[in-house]
């Protein structure tokens, strides 16, 4: 399934109540945002050749600092674990230019974190693969900038201060892990060679 989301991504997407964030999470959990398909649909995945992960996007600067989920190397394991089993995961630095025809999507990792009189910090921790494009979308005949979002996933993660962006990082790794599963469980299988067998000399 792929939503359609108006405009850029912006401060109001990040600024969304813990509150809302343990309903979202119940409600990915539960399994309430399964997959529906119609006869004839691919699956949202499918065909998708380049995957640009991005650096965490966090809703506070001094929060994230006082919480430990500043650092952009907090992706490293999740980003490996894709690279090392033959994902087309690559960072922003190493991204070659798109290519025209190319399905590429952006894998965005978010934290919202909340830090509870400095004693220890809870974070809804997000990952969500996604693509900007400009549409037409009737009846407004007027092209407008949209988020097309192709899977997500989150998690309601607590732990003290000092162990909180060890944790973090570990709950990118695991959302990274499902990514993985559901990119896996996307693609068109592989047509069988029907050549016949070359004749030895």
């Amino acid at each position: 399934m792929v939503f359609l989301q108006q405009g850029p991504r912006g401060a109001g997407t990040l600024g969304l109540s813990l509150g809302l964030a343990i309903v979202c999470s119940f409600v990915f959990l539960s399994g309430a945002s399964a997959q529906t398909m119609n006869l004839g649909t691919a699956p949202s995945l499918s065909g998708v050749t380049s995957i640009l992960t991005q650096v965490p996007v966090v809703n506070d600067a001094e929060v994230a600092s006082s919480c430990g989920t500043a650092d952009p190397d907090l992706i490293n394991d999740m980003v490996g674990y894709l690279q090392d089993r033959g994902f087309p995961v690559v960072r922003p630095l190493d991204a070659k230019p798109l290519i025209l025809g190319e399905a590429r999507v952006e894998l965005v990792p978010e934290v919202v974190s909340f830090n509870n009189q400095g004693l220890d910090c809870v974070s809804w921790v997000a990952l969500t693969a996604q693509s900007q494009k400009t549409l037409v979308i009737l009846p407004v005949a007027q092209p407008r900038a949209v988020t097309i979002t192709y899977w997500r996933r989150g998690l309601l993660v607590s732990s003290n201060v000092a162990t909180h962006g060890r944790v973090v990082a570990e709950t990118l790794y695991s959302l990274g892990k499902k990514f993985g599963d559901r990119y896996k469980s996307d693609q068109p299988p592989a047509l069988p060679d029907l050549r016949p067998p070359s004749k030895k000399p």
